[in-house]
């Protein structure tokens, strides 16, 4: 398993923009720690969720093929927070 930590503000978005409710179910068990969420995932969880996030922002993070737009920003540091967190 594994521990992830992840702003409010940016699980909060994660949330809004999650349509895999398999993935929205596995992360919703979570505890509220100062400015932070903190949920647990299984391997095939991060896989998928990891996935996820990059197709979304593929779909709704880009202004053009070059720039991230402000949605493409905080899917990027969605990505890379989970990322970082699950390897250590």
């Amino acid at each position: 398993m594994y521990n992830i930590f992840l702003d409010k503000n940016l699980f909060s978005y994660l949330i809004e923009n999650l349509n895999d409710e398999e993935i929205k179910k596995a992360i919703s068990k979570n505890n509220e720690e100062n400015d932070n969420v903190h949920f647990e995932i299984d391997v095939d969880t991060k896989i998928d969720l990891l996935d996820y996030i990059e197709d979304l922002q593929l779909e709704i993070g880009f202004d053009n093929e070059d720039y991230l737009n402000e949605d493409g920003k905080k899917i990027q540091e969605i990505y890379d927070q989970v990322y970082k967190q699950t390897n250590k």
